[in-house]
């Protein structure tokens, strides 16, 4: 029976693994401008999800099975010895004067099955695991755009030049009719290099006295570019292998091939691309170019934006302008497109789970318990101590299971950030309170989902059974 079940929950979940392949290869496709992107079901990968739950289903049914085996004939077909009674250690510690005589029914049948406890907290705290997972990437790339683009960059418009220009056109372009400020840049392409190691990346010139363009350490303060070396961030520098003092090769990647060695003055956190800072009057010292720059960064009222790109269109000179909240509004754009339907699948993945193991454990409470809950109501017991006694038990699983999940949930956020690093970013571990908070919700719902489903069983007991029996 439980193969049966595996098999058709492994076909039902490579169907739905294939219906949601194609729909991230669409979304792929439409925001990365792919002229073509199919999505192909590897018969290995099908078979290793397969493989997982079946080992996972037949492995929690197979001791119960060979237990049930290996008893003898004439002892399975005895009723079942009542359970030893003994103190629980609520009572031996002197607490039970605060506890009522259902609570420490409670207690007593969750020491008496201590692993099924234990598993029912860990299924539980994995699920919320899942779900806080799904809430994570919201506050972190929120929290990666706040520092990345509103904090490190103030400026409007960046611009860049066909060829170098001296500085001297920042005050051009601070004439043009809507500009308020303006800073002269330069970027270079070079190749790092330090023993075998290899970075390609560009180094960006910046001005000591410039204000729309500075990058931010960990506190979130703008970091001041020293008089000479390299500020790089900690991701080239661990590719690099690199420390504050060491030397780097620099390798000019156009214009004459400079071949340079210069310092690493310090290290920052940067959470997108790989650029390296240099002062722009040091970085010019360097390439031998004289006061040039390459771009330029511009901060313009809001309703002259679209006049002074017009502006920056005439000008032969402009290879290209890029409005920053521009930029912004496409990113999260395409992550609303393509983390959205994920978000959702994880968290209703955390609800199945949650709800599935607070009601099989409710069932089972049931199925093993019901001739004495039964007998608890004929002796006077009310409906309502009975269902306590039945759904305080999974209650205090659900309440130990919540911190447990927040643990496991950052652990598993900590695993899937350190797989998504890459030269284009790296998502900071940033969890909202709201994150927890979800989580929580999420796993109480589930949970009083599945007390009602089992409340309207616990209604039908069947009391008059309970009267015929010998016992």
């Amino acid at each position: 029976i439980v193969t049966l079940i595996g098999v058709l929950g492994s076909v039902l979940g490579v169907a739905l693994g294939v219906w949601l392949g194609s729909a991230l290869a669409g979304l792929y496709q439409l925001n990365f401008r792919f002229p073509f992107l199919d999505f192909t079901l590897s018969p290995q990968v099908a078979l290793a999800g397969a493989g997982v739950s079946l080992l996972a289903a037949l492995s929690g049914t197979g001791w119960a099975v060979f237990a049930a085996a290996r008893e003898p004939v004439a002892q399975a077909m005895r009723p079942p010895a009542p359970e030893r009674f003994r103190r629980t250690l609520v009572e031996r510690a002197g607490l039970t004067r605060w506890l009522s005589q259902p609570t420490r029914m409670i207690l007593r049948q969750l020491e008496r099955r201590p692993l099924k406890a234990l598993m029912s907290i860990v299924g539980l705290a994995l699920a919320g695991a899942i779900v806080m997972m799904a809430r994570f990437q919201t506050g972190s790339i929120d929290y990666m755009v706040d520092v990345q683009y509103r904090l490190a960059q103030q400026h409007d418009i960046s611009t860049s030049f066909i060829e170098m220009a001296p500085r001297k056109v920042v005050d051009e372009l601070r004439a043009l009719p809507g500009v308020r400020q303006v800073d002269g840049v330069r970027n270079v392409a070079v190749r790092l290099r330090n023993e075998n190691r290899m970075v390609l990346t560009s180094i960006q010139g910046l001005p000591a006295e410039g204000s729309l363009s500075r990058p931010v350490d960990t506190r979130l303060r703008r970091i001041e570019l020293p008089p000479d070396g390299l500020v790089l961030n900690d991701y080239v520098a661990r590719k690099l292998g690199v420390q504050p003092g060491d030397y780097l090769q620099v390798e000019e990647m156009e214009g004459r091939q400079t071949q340079l060695r210069l310092p690493v003055a310090r290290l920052m956190q940067e959470y997108v691309g790989t650029m390296a800072y240099m002062d722009l009057d040091a970085l010019n010292r360097a390439m031998r170019d004289g006061d040039v720059i390459s771009g330029a960064l511009l901060t313009v009222d809001d309703d002259a934006e679209d006049a002074v790109f017009r502006e920056l269109d005439r000008r032969p000179g402009v290879v290209g302008a890029e409005s920053r909240l521009a930029a912004i509004r496409a990113l999260y754009r395409t992550i609303a497109e393509t983390s959205g339907l994920f978000t959702w699948v994880a968290v209703l993945m955390g609800l199945v789970i949650n709800f599935g193991v607070v009601y099989n454990s409710a069932r089972i409470a049931l199925a093993e318990r019901g001739r004495e809950l039964a007998s608890l109501r004929v002796l006077g017991f009310t409906q309502g101590e009975v269902s306590y006694i039945l759904l305080g038990e999974l209650a205090v699983l659900v309440i130990v299971s919540i911190p447990l999940s927040f643990v496991a949930g950052y652990g598993l956020i900590l695993f899937m950030v350190h797989g998504m690093e890459s030269d284009l970013y790296r998502v900071p571990v940033h969890l909202e309170p709201s994150a927890y908070a979800f989580t929580a919700l999420v796993t109480v719902l589930s949970a009083i989902v599945s007390a009602l489903a089992v409340y309207r069983r616990i209604r039908q007991l069947d009391l008059i059974g309970v009267l015929k029996t010998r016992e």
